[in-house]
């Protein structure tokens, strides 16, 4: 009797348990979801507001263009929210990966302070930079996921001290366990508002912000911090915070890295600042009207003629009747009707003239991921380019497939 009191009283504790570690799930699902609203509406009435504020100023040239950079500031914005959200979504999965290759750390650690020592003059802050590497310093490692850790911890850096305040970045080697192993610590510091101790226990979770009074004069819903956090122990790395609420905050990441035993390969490109796409003609597949718009434009612009389809199946047609050096290159979307991107590009390469084999076939698509992009590289395209594109992109991936004229 007494040990069925027992079994009963347990079962009922753990359901009580069960139920208000759900409630408390659910309750950071809600958050997490009113802040994602909330950090995604923000930019997104700047892109609506400022784009017919832009339309309304048409007279006014200055005006129109002052709208249309924040416009393109605020569209950024969004799109480093959806980039936060998709990556969360890879480590999750699993399908965060690394690509190691041979980096110059000086000149990567310094590209990457001359973008944030332009956004703190702009901000009224002092930036600096402090290096304690060799003159040359090359390392095997991830250049895209370092450049996101400093990223994130500069950006949060920068939004989270007031004007008047220091920012500063530094690096040093350290020798490793091996001859070609070293260590690399990277601190971010300032003297911004800081944090209280209770959030610092919680600063690497999924979703946590701290509350402070500039939360609402801030974007993010929350996930820089854990990204950064499972970046750096996918690199091997630890990072470790210091802060004082009111104060200051240090953030440092240690990586361990090999010196690489090669410089990094040259890339095939010309300069995009003299590669020209006048006289080039195109083959274009676009299921979307307003994308082929875009595209078609901004390829029109750089003196390019475009042959318009609207599917995979099109696409193929189009070339086979074409005459050989009808096209410089042919560029698909992947997710089409009737035959999408990697069934035309395989179609075409399966064609039985000599060209099919050569011609450049580019993929621009939405569909950003590592294994996207491997897809793309096996139904036989020559590189990728992610949605939402530029022109900048478009001529640096087809510099490095066109040949020169």
């Amino acid at each position: 009797m007494n040990t069925s009191w027992m079994t009963e009283a347990t079962l009922t504790q753990m359901l009580r348990t069960s139920l208000e570690h759900a409630r408390l799930a659910s309750q950071a699902k809600n958050d997490f979801l009113s802040r994602m609203s909330h950090d995604m509406r923000t930019p997104t009435n700047t892109v609506m507001g400022f784009t017919d504020m832009a339309r309304n100023s048409l007279d006014q040239p200055e005006r129109a263009r002052e709208c249309l950079d924040k416009v393109s500031a605020a569209s950024a914005q969004l799109l480093h929210l959806i980039n936060e959200v998709l990556d969360t979504a890879k480590i999750e999965q699993g399908k965060m990966e690394l690509h190691l290759a041979p980096v110059d750390l000086r000149r990567h650690l310094e590209e990457t302070a001359a973008m944030f020592q332009m956004q703190a003059q702009s901000n009224h802050q002092k930036f600096s930079m402090e290096l304690s590497l060799p003159a040359s310093t090359m390392i095997l490692t991830d250049g895209n996921r370092l450049n996101q850790i400093l990223n994130n911890l500069l950006t949060n850096a920068i939004k989270y001290t007031p004007a008047g305040g220091r920012i500063k970045l530094q690096a040093e080697e350290l020798p490793g366990s091996a001859p070609d192993e070293r260590f690399y610590p990277f601190t971010v510091s300032d003297n911004g508002i800081g944090m209280a101790p209770e959030f610092l226990e919680r600063i690497f979770l999924p979703s946590e912000r701290e509350d402070t009074s500039m939360t609402n004069q801030t974007s993010g819903v929350g996930l820089g911090m854990a990204i950064t956090h499972s970046i750096v122990e996918m690199m091997g790395g630890r990072i470790d915070v210091q802060s004082e609420r009111g104060k200051d905050s240090t953030f440092t990441v240690l990586l361990p890295c090999r010196l690489a035993q090669q410089v990094p390969a040259s890339q095939p490109s010309a300069d995009t600042g003299t590669f020209s796409l006048e006289g080039r003609r195109f083959l274009l597949a676009e299921d979307n009207f307003l994308n082929m718009e875009i595209a078609t434009e901004l390829l029109t612009m750089e003196g390019a003629a475009i042959t318009p389809v609207q599917n995979g199946q099109e696409a193929v047609d189009a070339f086979a009747s074409s005459a050989p050096g009808t096209f410089d290159a042919i560029i698909l979307d992947i997710q089409m009707p009737v035959l999408d991107g990697y069934g035309a590009a395989r179609a075409i390469r399966a064609l039985p003239r000599p060209d099919a084999q050569t011609i450049p076939i580019l993929a621009m698509t939405a569909n950003a991921f590592t294994d996207d992009i491997a897809a793309a590289r096996e139904a036989g395209m020559n590189s990728h380019i992610a949605k939402p594109v530029d022109i900048g992109r478009i001529k640096a991936v087809l510099a490095t497939v066109l040949p020169p004229r």
